[in-house]
């Protein structure tokens, strides 16, 4: 629609964050396609799945759902092939202050 705001999908990518999540904003019947794409889903098959679809891609399936994971997973978004589909991403870091030194650089690894 011309508006520069506006993406109908994302590339795979990393984020920065310990945490990331994805919370759909939009009734999943003013929209199709869409979803977060996951690299190492990308080859699983689920029969008769509402959520997990061809070439990894989650679809939530009401407005409020979220998908929450690693940042350090290759993920991407698929593309919105009709109507507008709005979501509310975010990021959760944990201050080093209030981590155990051995732990979070293990756990974070990429």
């Amino acid at each position: 629609d011309g508006n520069d705001d506006v993406m109908d999908q994302l590339e795979p990518h990393r984020d920065g964050s310990l945490l990331s999540f994805t919370i759909l904003l939009t009734p999943p019947n003013e929209f199709e396609g869409g979803g977060t794409s996951f690299d190492a889903l990308r080859d699983v098959t689920l029969p008769d799945h509402n959520v997990l679809h061809q070439g990894g891609v989650i679809r939530p399936q009401n407005a409020g759902d979220a998908v929450l994971h690693s940042g350090k997973l290759l993920h991407g978004a698929d593309v919105v092939t009709f109507g507008h589909r709005v979501v509310l991403v975010g990021f959760v870091d944990v201050g080093l202050w209030c981590t155990r030194n051995e732990f979070l650089p293990i756990a974070t690894k990429e």
